[in-house]
């Protein structure tokens, strides 16, 4: 509800929308495919939003080494330019999200939430 609350009135469609741009934005351009596993979306979603983006011109694509297949996606001006106009609704939304937390009780969930996808993600790429 907090997500939806924070778009609303803006351009971006769902919430999922500005996730994928703030991970662009913070680590930079990626494959489709790494882009869809750091938002742990089944690979049909994920190629949904990043297809709205593409056509939104929020990300663009561009060919990637030596195989042309492989697809880079970067952030555009445009993307960026929207994610800073709503950086503060959204931190807003953050913040009611994790309101009833302390500092430490916040560090303490993102460690025990990192601990689980990186098991996780072991698992998915087939390691034990």
């Amino acid at each position: 509800m907090q997500a939806k609350a924070a778009i609303a009135g803006t351009s971006f469609s769902t919430p999922d929308d500005f996730i994928y741009l703030i991970n662009l934005a913070v680590h930079g351009s990626m494959s489709k495919t790494a882009l869809i596993r750091r938002n742990v979306h089944e690979k049909s979603a994920g190629m949904q939003i990043v297809k709205r983006l593409i056509d939104n011109g929020l990300v663009e694509q561009t060919a990637s080494g030596q195989d042309k297949r492989n697809r880079t996606l970067h952030i555009t001006e445009k993307g960026t330019d929207l994610l800073e106009a709503n950086m503060d609704n959204i931190r807003q939304a953050s913040r009611n999200v994790t309101a009833p937390l302390t500092d430490q009780e916040k560090t303490e969930l993102i460690r025990l939430l990192a601990k689980l996808e990186q098991y996780h993600e072991g698992r998915w790429r087939g390691q034990e």
